[in-house]
C-alpha cells in the first residue's frame, strides 16, 4: 500500500506534463494578479470561496488587454505548447539544506512518513487473540524492502523551448558547483552516492534543434 502510494506520486501526480501545465497555471495566474487581484481572496472568505479552477475560462473571456500575458499562457496549454522538460536531479539527503528549493520544480516524495518506514508505527494483531498488539519486523513482512523511503527530486524546465539546452547547461553547471561547495562544507567525504548529478537519458545532443520531431530528422538526415 505504500509502495503503490509512493508510485501514484512518482508516475501520475508529480509527472513531468503535470508539472509542466501546473507551472504554466501558476505564471498565468501571477501575470493575471494585477487586474484580478487573486492573492488578495485569501483575506476574505466570499471571494476565496470562488476562487475555481473556473478563473482561467474568466480570464481567456476577459477582453482587458492588460491580461493579454496571462491569456497568452492560458492559450498554450489549450494548444499543448506546453514548457519543455530540461533536466531532473535526485537530491540526496544530504545536500538537501545546502540547495535552493526554488529553482523550478521540487518534488519530495516519501511512503507517509519521511525517510522512516511506515510500517514501524502500525501495529498488528492476532485474529486469536485481539487484546495483544505488536511489530513486524521489516524483513518478516518481505525481502524486498527499500533501504530509504523518501526520494528528493528537482526538476528543470524551460518556458522558452528555443533554449533548453542552454538552461540544461546553465542548470547542470550549478549542480557541478553545488558539489564542490557541498565537499568543501562537509566534514566527511563526498560519496558517489551523495552526488548531485544528471540523468544520462536526458542529456541533450549537440545537434538538438526546437522540437523532438526535428531532432529526429536532423538525425536521421545525418547518418
Amino acid at each position: 500500500m505504500f509502495h503503490t502510494r509512493f508510485s501514484l506520486f512518482k508516475q501520475i501526480y508529480t509527472h513531468r506534463a503535470a508539472a509542466e501545465i501546473e507551472l504554466m497555471i501558476i505564471d498565468a495566474m501571477v501575470a493575471a494578479d494585477p487586474v484580478l487581484k487573486l492573492s488578495e481572496a485569501i483575506y476574505s472568505p466570499k471571494d476565496y470561496l470562488y476562487l475555481t479552477d473556473n478563473i482561467l475560462t474568466e480570464i481567456e473571456r476577459s477582453k482587458d488587454s492588460q491580461l493579454a500575458e496571462a491569456q497568452r499562457i492560458i492559450r498554450r496549454i489549450r494548444y499543448r505548447d506546453l514548457y519543455k522538460f530540461v533536466d531532473e536531479f535526485i537530491i540526496p539527503h544530504e545536500f538537501l539544506p545546502h540547495i535552493n528549493e526554488a529553482i523550478i520544480s521540487w518534488n519530495r516524495i516519501h511512503y507517509g512518513t519521511g525517510q522512516k518506514n511506515p510500517i514501524e508505527n502500525i501495529r498488528f494483531f492476532s485474529q486469536f487473540d485481539l487484546n495483544k498488539s505488536f511489530h513486524i519486523p521489516s524483513d518478516k513482512i518481505s525481502l524486498c524492502v527499500p533501504a530509504k523511503f523518501e526520494e528528493n527530486s528537482m526538476l528543470v524546465f524551460a518556458r522558452d523551448t528555443t533554449k533548453r539546452k542552454a538552461i540544461q547547461k546553465a542548470a547542470r553547471k550549478f549542480m557541478s558547483k553545488a558539489n564542490v561547495n557541498y565537499a568543501s562544507s562537509s566534514l566527511s567525504v563526498l560519496s558517489t552516492a551523495a552526488q548531485l548529478a544528471p540523468q544520462q537519458g536526458d542529456t541533450l545532443p549537440g545537434q538538438f534543434d526546437v522540437s523532438p520531431k526535428k531532432r529526429k530528422f536532423s538525425i536521421s538526415s545525418s547518418q
